[in-house]
Order: structure tokens, then C-alpha cells, then sequence
């Protein structure tokens, strides 16, 4: 049995054509740093596969994390950080 799906519908109102436009630079302003961190990141991912690696584990036994998915968090937040500081 398949789940069933909701369906919801979304009006955008614009208030002003200005107002549109800057949605519109801001949203491809975070999709381009989106974009360029996931690439840095998955850099980063790829280099895991190789040699050894440092695994640990956090709160519990199965929520492991290593060196590299460090890194990758470290990456994305500095990168957020610094495009957007004034974001929280």
C-alpha cells in the first residue's frame, strides 16, 4: 500500500517586481555557494575512499563519523559563514 501524498498548492504574491528580482539574485546566490561547497565537498568525500581512515563514534555505537566527514562539515559551515554572515 502506498503512502498517500499531500498536496498543497503555493501562491506566490509579489508586492513588487523589485521584490521579485531580488528573490530571484538571492536564490541563485545561495544556489551557486550551494553549488560550489558540495563540489569542495565532495572532493573531500572522495578522498575518504582512500587509505586508511580514523572512525569514531558519537552518542551511539551504529552514529559513526571519521576525519573526513569532518572536514566536509567544516567546509560547508566556514564556506556559509563567510558568503553569508549575516545569516544564523
Amino acid at each position: 500500500m502506498r503512502p498517500e501524498r499531500s498536496v498543497r498548492s503555493v501562491v506566490l504574491w509579489k508586492a513588487s517586481e523589485s521584490v521579485t528580482m531580488s528573490s530571484e539574485l538571492d536564490i541563485r546566490s545561495y544556489f551557486e555557494c550551494a553549488k560550489g561547497l558540495t563540489l569542495k565537498a565532495g572532493e573531500i568525500f572522495k578522498c575518504g575512499f582512500e587509505g586508511d581512515k580514523i572512525v569514531e563514534t558519537k552518542d551511539y555505537d551504529w552514529d559513526l563519523v571519521t576525519e573526513y566527514d569532518k572536514k566536509i562539515e567544516a567546509v560547508l559551515i566556514e564556506g556559509l559563514r563567510e558568503k553569508f554572515p549575516d545569516h544564523e
